[in-house]
Protein backbone atom coordinates (compact mmCIF):
# COMPACT_ATOMS: atom_id res chain seq x y z
CA UNK A 1 0.00 0.00 0.00
CA UNK A 2 1.57 3.26 -0.59
CA UNK A 3 0.58 6.67 -0.32
CA UNK A 4 -0.72 7.80 -3.68
CA UNK A 5 -4.71 6.66 -4.19
CA UNK A 6 -7.23 8.04 -7.03
CA UNK A 7 -10.93 8.62 -6.61
CA UNK A 8 -13.47 8.82 -9.37
CA UNK A 9 -16.76 8.09 -10.83
CA UNK A 10 -17.05 5.91 -13.48
CA UNK A 11 -19.79 3.98 -15.28
CA UNK A 12 -20.30 -0.34 -15.08
CA UNK A 13 -23.31 -1.21 -16.81
CA UNK A 14 -25.94 1.50 -16.75
CA UNK A 15 -24.93 2.24 -13.07
CA UNK A 16 -22.83 5.21 -11.36
CA UNK A 17 -19.80 3.58 -9.92
CA UNK A 18 -16.79 5.19 -7.98
CA UNK A 19 -13.36 3.50 -7.53
CA UNK A 20 -10.37 4.22 -5.03
CA UNK A 21 -7.59 2.16 -6.19
CA UNK A 22 -3.88 1.93 -5.00
CA UNK A 23 -1.84 4.32 -8.06
CA UNK A 24 1.17 3.93 -6.10
CA UNK A 25 1.40 0.51 -6.16
CA UNK A 26 1.03 0.18 -10.22
CA UNK A 27 4.65 -0.16 -10.95
CA UNK A 28 5.41 -2.36 -7.63
CA UNK A 29 2.90 -4.78 -8.79
CA UNK A 30 5.60 -7.31 -9.22
CA UNK A 31 6.81 -7.34 -5.92
CA UNK A 32 3.68 -8.05 -3.85
CA UNK A 33 3.82 -11.18 -2.12
CA UNK A 34 -0.03 -12.61 -2.67
CA UNK A 35 -0.37 -13.92 -6.43
CA UNK A 36 -4.01 -14.83 -5.83
CA UNK A 37 -6.79 -11.81 -5.84
CA UNK A 38 -9.22 -11.19 -2.80
CA UNK A 39 -12.79 -9.58 -3.29
CA UNK A 40 -14.35 -8.75 -0.90
CA UNK A 41 -18.31 -7.59 -1.51
CA UNK A 42 -20.43 -6.03 1.53
CA UNK A 43 -24.15 -4.78 0.74
CA UNK A 44 -24.41 -1.60 1.27
CA UNK A 45 -27.52 -1.07 4.15
CA UNK A 46 -29.71 2.12 3.18
CA UNK A 47 -28.25 3.31 -0.65
CA UNK A 48 -29.31 6.13 -2.15
CA UNK A 49 -31.62 5.48 -5.27
CA UNK A 50 -28.40 5.55 -7.90
CA UNK A 51 -26.87 2.69 -5.63
CA UNK A 52 -24.18 4.85 -3.58
CA UNK A 53 -24.15 5.19 -0.02
CA UNK A 54 -25.76 7.51 2.04
CA UNK A 55 -23.55 10.23 4.37
CA UNK A 56 -25.17 8.76 7.60
CA UNK A 57 -23.28 4.96 6.56
CA UNK A 58 -19.75 6.89 5.67
CA UNK A 59 -18.48 5.88 9.02
CA UNK A 60 -19.65 2.50 9.22
CA UNK A 61 -18.21 1.66 5.72
CA UNK A 62 -14.66 3.32 7.00
CA UNK A 63 -14.72 1.20 10.29
CA UNK A 64 -14.80 -1.79 7.89
CA UNK A 65 -12.48 -0.56 5.67
CA UNK A 66 -10.28 -0.14 7.99
CA UNK A 67 -10.13 -3.61 10.07
CA UNK A 68 -10.48 -5.26 6.66
CA UNK A 69 -6.83 -3.39 5.63
CA UNK A 70 -5.50 -4.48 8.99
CA UNK A 71 -6.33 -7.87 8.67
CA UNK A 72 -4.78 -8.13 5.33
CA UNK A 73 -2.21 -6.48 6.21
CA UNK A 74 -1.26 -8.73 9.13
CA UNK A 75 -1.40 -11.33 6.32
CA UNK A 76 1.31 -9.67 4.30
CA UNK A 77 -1.12 -8.75 1.84
CA UNK A 78 -1.85 -6.20 -0.28
CA UNK A 79 -4.86 -4.02 -0.27
CA UNK A 80 -5.45 -2.60 -4.00
CA UNK A 81 -8.49 -0.83 -3.96
CA UNK A 82 -12.35 -1.05 -3.59
CA UNK A 83 -15.91 -0.36 -6.09
CA UNK A 84 -19.06 1.04 -4.76
CA UNK A 85 -21.74 0.19 -7.34
CA UNK A 86 -25.22 -1.07 -7.30
CA UNK A 87 -25.85 -1.18 -3.81
CA UNK A 88 -22.92 -2.67 -2.61
CA UNK A 89 -18.90 -2.37 -2.22
CA UNK A 90 -16.07 -4.77 -3.41
CA UNK A 91 -12.75 -4.47 -1.92
CA UNK A 92 -10.15 -5.99 -3.93
CA UNK A 93 -6.69 -7.50 -2.24
CA UNK A 94 -3.75 -9.66 -3.24
CA UNK A 95 -3.52 -12.44 -0.54
CA UNK A 96 -2.27 -16.14 -0.23
CA UNK A 97 -4.39 -18.52 1.00
CA UNK A 98 -7.92 -19.80 -0.08
CA UNK A 99 -11.42 -18.73 0.42
CA UNK A 100 -11.84 -20.94 3.54
CA UNK A 101 -8.69 -18.84 5.36
CA UNK A 102 -10.44 -15.77 4.04
CA UNK A 103 -13.76 -16.45 5.77
CA UNK A 104 -12.09 -17.65 8.87
CA UNK A 105 -10.14 -14.34 8.82
CA UNK A 106 -12.59 -11.93 7.82
CA UNK A 107 -15.50 -13.72 10.19
CA UNK A 108 -15.05 -11.27 13.61
CA UNK A 109 -15.37 -8.40 11.06
CA UNK A 110 -19.17 -9.59 10.28
CA UNK A 111 -19.57 -9.58 14.42
CA UNK A 112 -18.05 -6.63 14.98
CA UNK A 113 -19.19 -4.45 12.22
CA UNK A 114 -22.38 -5.90 11.05
CA UNK A 115 -21.98 -6.62 7.20
CA UNK A 116 -22.21 -10.34 5.88
CA UNK A 117 -19.45 -10.61 3.36
CA UNK A 118 -19.12 -12.13 0.51
CA UNK A 119 -15.55 -13.68 -0.19
CA UNK A 120 -13.97 -15.44 -3.33
CA UNK A 121 -10.41 -16.06 -4.12
CA UNK A 122 -8.80 -16.52 -7.77
CA UNK A 123 -5.29 -16.97 -9.17
CA UNK A 124 -4.11 -13.67 -10.57
CA UNK A 125 -0.45 -13.83 -11.50
CA UNK A 126 -0.93 -10.72 -13.90
CA UNK A 127 -2.79 -9.02 -11.45
CA UNK A 128 -5.99 -8.56 -14.17
CA UNK A 129 -8.03 -7.57 -11.04
CA UNK A 130 -6.34 -4.42 -10.66
CA UNK A 131 -5.62 -3.50 -14.30
CA UNK A 132 -9.13 -4.32 -15.10
CA UNK A 133 -11.64 -3.72 -12.47
CA UNK A 134 -9.38 -0.51 -10.47
CA UNK A 135 -7.26 1.46 -13.44
CA UNK A 136 -8.82 4.25 -15.17
CA UNK A 137 -9.81 3.87 -19.07
CA UNK A 138 -8.87 6.88 -21.36
CA UNK A 139 -12.20 8.56 -20.91
CA UNK A 140 -11.69 7.98 -16.82
CA UNK A 141 -8.57 9.86 -16.89
CA UNK A 142 -10.49 12.51 -18.57
CA UNK A 143 -12.61 12.47 -15.68
CA UNK A 144 -9.86 12.38 -13.12
CA UNK A 145 -8.47 15.82 -15.10
CA UNK A 146 -11.85 17.49 -14.81
CA UNK A 147 -12.12 16.93 -11.28
CA UNK A 148 -8.38 18.21 -10.36
CA UNK A 149 -9.94 21.62 -12.60
CA UNK A 150 -13.41 21.80 -10.87
CA UNK A 151 -11.64 21.07 -7.06
CA UNK A 152 -9.57 24.10 -8.07
CA UNK A 153 -12.61 26.14 -8.91
CA UNK A 154 -14.59 25.22 -5.60
CA UNK A 155 -11.96 25.98 -3.36
CA UNK A 156 -11.90 29.21 -5.40
CA UNK A 157 -16.00 29.42 -4.20
CA UNK A 158 -17.15 28.94 -7.61
CA UNK A 159 -20.62 28.40 -8.07
CA UNK A 160 -20.56 25.66 -10.24
CA UNK A 161 -24.50 25.65 -11.30
CA UNK A 162 -23.95 28.85 -13.24
CA UNK A 163 -23.01 28.69 -17.00
CA UNK A 164 -19.99 30.89 -18.50
CA UNK A 165 -17.54 30.09 -21.37
CA UNK A 166 -15.28 27.04 -21.08
CA UNK A 167 -12.23 27.30 -23.13
CA UNK A 168 -10.22 24.21 -24.39
CA UNK A 169 -7.48 23.09 -26.34
CA UNK A 170 -6.17 20.77 -28.40
CA UNK A 171 -2.51 20.19 -29.83
CA UNK A 172 -1.33 18.65 -33.06
CA UNK A 173 2.26 17.97 -34.67
CA UNK A 174 1.11 19.14 -38.12
CA UNK A 175 -1.05 21.59 -39.23
CA UNK A 176 -3.78 19.38 -41.69
CA UNK A 177 -4.24 17.58 -38.62
CA UNK A 178 -5.38 20.71 -36.42
CA UNK A 179 -7.40 21.90 -39.58
CA UNK A 180 -8.94 18.54 -39.78
CA UNK A 181 -10.14 18.93 -35.87
CA UNK A 182 -10.93 22.06 -36.89
CA UNK A 183 -13.48 21.34 -39.28
CA UNK A 184 -14.53 18.51 -37.06
CA UNK A 185 -15.23 21.14 -33.74
CA UNK A 186 -17.67 23.33 -35.72
CA UNK A 187 -19.44 21.09 -37.55
CA UNK A 188 -20.08 20.02 -33.59
CA UNK A 189 -20.89 23.45 -32.92
CA UNK A 190 -18.28 24.67 -30.61
CA UNK A 191 -16.94 27.71 -31.11
CA UNK A 192 -13.19 27.32 -32.63
CA UNK A 193 -11.16 30.52 -31.88
CA UNK A 194 -8.41 29.47 -34.54
CA UNK A 195 -5.14 27.27 -35.25
CA UNK A 196 -2.39 29.03 -33.29
CA UNK A 197 0.85 28.31 -35.12
CA UNK A 198 4.40 26.73 -33.36
CA UNK A 199 6.56 29.30 -32.01
CA UNK A 200 10.01 29.86 -29.96
CA UNK A 201 7.92 28.24 -26.23
CA UNK A 202 6.09 25.67 -28.32
CA UNK A 203 6.18 23.60 -31.20
CA UNK A 204 2.94 22.31 -31.66
CA UNK A 205 -0.22 23.52 -33.94
CA UNK A 206 -2.84 24.07 -31.03
CA UNK A 207 -6.86 24.97 -31.66
CA UNK A 208 -8.65 27.11 -29.11
CA UNK A 209 -12.05 26.85 -28.70
CA UNK A 210 -14.87 26.76 -26.36
CA UNK A 211 -18.61 26.66 -25.36
CA UNK A 212 -20.90 27.78 -22.70
CA UNK A 213 -22.21 25.61 -20.06
CA UNK A 214 -21.70 24.65 -16.37
CA UNK A 215 -18.18 22.95 -15.19
CA UNK A 216 -20.07 20.37 -12.87
CA UNK A 217 -17.98 17.01 -13.75
CA UNK A 218 -21.51 15.52 -15.07
CA UNK A 219 -21.90 18.61 -17.53
CA UNK A 220 -18.30 19.15 -18.18
CA UNK A 221 -17.02 15.14 -18.47
CA UNK A 222 -18.96 14.13 -21.44
CA UNK A 223 -17.78 17.08 -23.33
CA UNK A 224 -13.76 16.81 -22.77
CA UNK A 225 -14.24 13.11 -23.29
CA UNK A 226 -15.98 14.10 -26.72
CA UNK A 227 -13.18 16.20 -27.51
CA UNK A 228 -10.23 13.86 -26.44
CA UNK A 229 -11.38 11.24 -28.56
CA UNK A 230 -11.64 13.43 -31.72
CA UNK A 231 -8.36 15.12 -31.15
CA UNK A 232 -6.55 11.70 -30.89
CA UNK A 233 -8.62 10.19 -33.85
CA UNK A 234 -6.71 13.39 -35.94
CA UNK A 235 -3.12 11.81 -34.47
CA UNK A 236 -3.36 15.22 -31.34
CA UNK A 237 -4.08 15.57 -27.91
CA UNK A 238 -6.14 17.02 -26.05
CA UNK A 239 -4.82 19.55 -23.77
CA UNK A 240 -7.43 20.75 -21.02
CA UNK A 241 -9.78 23.14 -20.26
CA UNK A 242 -10.22 26.33 -18.19
CA UNK A 243 -12.61 29.01 -17.41
CA UNK A 244 -13.70 31.85 -14.96
CA UNK A 245 -14.57 31.84 -11.58
CA UNK A 246 -18.30 32.47 -11.14
CA UNK A 247 -20.51 33.53 -7.95
CA UNK A 248 -17.66 33.50 -5.38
Amino acid sequence: MTDHWIYFPCRIGDDLAFIFYDHGLRELLEDVEGSRLLRVKIPLESPHENGLPTQEEFPALSAWEDAFQEVVTDADGAYVGRVTVAGSREFLAYVDGDAAAWEERLAPLEAEHGYAAAIGVEDDPDHRGYWDDLFPSDHDWQVIQDLKVIDALSESGDDLSLARRIDHWATFDAREKAVAFQAWAEAEGFEVEGILEPDATNDAWAVRLHHVGNPRVDEVSPITIRLADAAREQGGEYDGWETSVEGG
